[in-house]
């Protein structure tokens, strides 16, 4: 008995030893946390704040709030942010125009806004350029703009815009052009004239926390001004684009393009993978800018919907005869007599590119310069539709599968129900838009087998002939 009750407060004794030493261990844990989350705050490493990053931060008593602060690259972590503050760049607090009854009131005794927020790939480009043509009418519809005021040659105020928080500026290294005081200044001093503004820019869109644009806008009576574009539409035209960029941004570094020739593993652009991101992701993942809409009419009273598809009606006309609210009568008259087409970037055939990229990866073409891999492209195009006499599109293909391209339709749907609630789709019509999609998606979700196309005959062939005529200098090869 007396051996037990020895081993038994030697027991309890190891246990408390070990409880005390765990909570001592917590503590260092806990400090060395609360260390590391201001020091992540301070620092912005992260696009997304974590909770644990900022739990530790005592300054700010709203999480969104810290949030946020955490989110825009212009705020100096050192200076407390007061919770009422309008915004959470000083700049925009230091233009901000002060009003007696913080814009509340008659709206017709208001000075008139019209902010045009895009989103990307819905006819911005034609819009802006519209825009400059028709200064003069602008003008005399008695609407002023930042770039006019400031005899700036670019129509698009991403200056402006840049002012108010967004995850997409955190990702964009050069901060030089972000937020020019000279931006804020000019639209004071319009506010100041009781001046009405047409703001337009495509950024717009991606602002993350509407608020505080929304809170410097109250001055102004705002007309938010989207277009709708269908989100199937919308998002193949996104990938284009970004598959454009992505070759682009990689020719110019030519050594790192082919780096991996010959290590018989084939990765090209694809939109199965897109797809399947997209849909992990409901279907919306990084693209914040398509949702835009349901943030921006959380903010403001006045939010219209253009849509983007309408074939009776120009991109641009609709915008200055029904997005500005009958405030710019000279301005859509002069637009109807003049007929603008869309202005859209033309879509590039990936299959060339993706072919001769794919090529350099099963170590069956090497390439000696960025000109010689662009002529190559030219000769596979060559070779595919004249010698050949075949399409771009008829070649081995892998497509996204049914079941995603369902969902997709069905969200398209239901964004475009949610937009446009005043222009229901009749059966006929939606069956007429269905069937137009899946036509479509035959050849838009369709992308060339790259490893199937090697193995072709007529293929081993040319590349073949294609190696045989390479003569590279030794330091390529």
């Amino acid at each position: 008995l007396p051996s037990v009750s020895t081993n038994t407060q030697q027991q309890q004794q190891q246990q408390h030893t070990q409880t005390m030493s765990k909570q001592i261990l917590n503590s260092i844990l806990l400090a060395a946390v609360c260390t590391i989350g201001v020091i992540r705050y301070q620092q912005h490493e992260n696009n997304t704040i974590g909770e644990e990053e900022l739990s530790p931060i005592q300054n700010h008593e709203d999480k969104e709030h810290r949030r946020l602060v955490a989110l825009y690259p212009f705020k100096d972590p050192k200076v407390k942010v007061k919770k009422d503050e309008f915004s959470y760049n000083p700049l925009v607090n230091k233009y901000r125009i002060e009003t007696t009854n913080d814009g509340a009131g008659d709206s017709s005794r208001k000075m008139k806004a019209v902010v045009h927020i895009g989103p990307p790939k819905t006819g911005t480009t034609s819009i802006q350029n519209s825009i400059r043509e028709r200064e003069e009418e602008l003008t005399a519809d008695n609407f002023s703009m930042i770039w006019k005021e400031l005899d700036r040659d670019t129509v698009n105020e991403f200056g402006f815009v840049s002012c108010f928080p967004s995850n997409v500026w955190l990702s964009i290294p050069n901060k030089e052009n972000f937020c020019p005081e000279s931006e804020m200044a000019a639209i004071q001093k319009l506010g100041r004239e009781g001046k009405n503004i047409f703001l337009s820019s495509e950024f717009f869109s991606f602002i993350t926390d509407v608020a505080p644009l929304a809170n410097f806008l109250k001055p102004w009576d705002t007309t938010i001004v989207y277009y709708h574009r269908w989100y199937h539409d919308w998002l193949l035209s996104n990938f284009n684009q970004s598959l454009k960029s992505r070759f682009s941004k990689q020719l110019e570094n030519f050594d790192q393009f082919i780096d991996s020739r010959g290590n018989g593993e084939v990765y090209v652009y694809s939109y199965e993978d897109y797809f399947d991101h997209l849909n992990e992701n409901d279907f919306l993942g990084p693209r914040e800018s398509y949702k835009s809409f349901y943030r921006y009419r959380q903010y403001f009273d006045n939010v219209v919907v253009l849509d983007y598809e309408d074939e009776n009606i120009g991109v641009t006309e609709n915008m200055f005869c029904h997005g500005m609210g009958g405030e710019a009568s000279r301005t859509c008259e002069a637009e109807k007599k003049n007929v603008v087409p869309k202005v859209s970037n033309p879509t590039v055939p990936m299959t060339y590119l993706n072919m001769a990229y794919g090529a350099n990866q099963l170590g069956k073409a090497t390439y000696c310069s960025r000109e010689h891999f662009d002529e190559v492209v030219k000769k596979i195009k060559y070779h595919q539709e004249s010698t050949l006499g075949r399409a771009s599109s008829d070649v081995p293909m892998t497509c996204v599968k049914r079941e995603l391209l369902q969902k997709l339709l069905d969200v398209s749907f239901k964004h475009r129900n949610e937009m446009l609630p005043n222009t229901p789709f009749t059966d006929e019509e939606e069956g007429r838009v269905t069937q137009e999609y899946w036509e479509k998606m035959k050849v838009k979700a369709c992308e060339a087998d790259i490893v199937a196309i090697m193995d072709k005959p007529e293929w081993i062939k040319f590349f073949e002939n294609l190696e045989r005529e390479t003569s590279c200098p030794l330091s390529v090869k």
